[in-house]
């Protein structure tokens, strides 16, 4: 997949910089030669934050783009210090992120990955709307009808 940029979208609060930075790193070490481009989805991450998480991912050759995301969309959900509210913005990924994009590959901020993201990435040929890797193992489900229109289809 050499050549092709993965986006990755994460979702996270000021608290969870630090694990996003070393997920991140994680992932550029067991990719090597790979092109990356994250996408935040946030509420509340200032400016100064975003222009240094901005610069880091530029130092690991990595394009960045922060997308605002308004709190009122999830204001009566659950929520903790361990599970704050943007953990919730993936769901609205598929009308925030840019129809131009077709693939998107969801990483929770505070992973470590120690193997190759290509396979997943590739999303099995684009077979499938949305695919997971729990531990290891890719499993992919909602398999495409043949010839289905992939307009506005992105992988989680």
């Amino acid at each position: 997949m050499k050549g092709r940029t993965i986006h990755l979208l994460v979702t996270f609060d000021k608290n969870y910089i630090r694990p996003f930075q070393v997920m991140l790193r994680s992932l550029e070490i067991n990719n090597p030669g790979e092109s990356f481009h994250v996408w935040l989805l946030h509420s509340a991450v200032s400016q100064p934050d975003l222009r240094m998480l901005n610069e880091y991912c530029s130092s690991l050759r990595a394009a960045f783009t922060a997308i605002q995301v308004d709190r009122t969309f999830f204001e009566n959900a659950p929520i903790s210090k361990q599970y704050p509210q943007e953990m919730y913005y993936r769901l609205l990924a598929p009308l925030l992120l840019p129809d131009s994009l077709e693939r998107i590959l969801y990483l929770d901020p505070d992973i470590l990955v120690i193997n190759g993201a290509p396979a997943v990435g590739a999303g099995a040929g684009g077979q499938y709307l949305r695919c997971r890797v729990p531990h290891g193992a890719l499993r992919c489900d909602e398999r495409r009808e043949p010839g289905a229109a992939q307009t506005g289809s992105r992988l989680f």
